[in-house]
């Protein structure tokens, strides 16, 4: 996985996560949870648990094109 991959994928998780309405992010432990699991697959390189805690399509910075799909991120976009 690339660095641009990586740190796109952790901007989108800690937006979203951000964006919760309701919600505290540190007080939720749902989302502490998956927190962890997530941040541990993407240090381990585990594109195939991180493709199944994503939800397609990612949108990356400006210029930067979309994942759309799992196989896109698996091959190591």
């Amino acid at each position: 996985m690339t660095k641009k991959t990586i740190a796109g994928l952790t901007l989108v998780v800690l937006v979203l996560s951000l964006s919760m309405t309701g919600k505290s992010v540190q007080r939720d432990p749902s989302i502490q949870t998956f927190w962890m699991k997530f941040k541990a697959a993407v240090i381990e390189g585990d594109k195939t648990a991180v493709a199944q805690m994503s939800q397609f399509p990612i949108e990356l910075e400006y210029g930067v094109p979309s994942v759309k799909t799992s196989a896109q991120l698996a091959l190591g976009y």
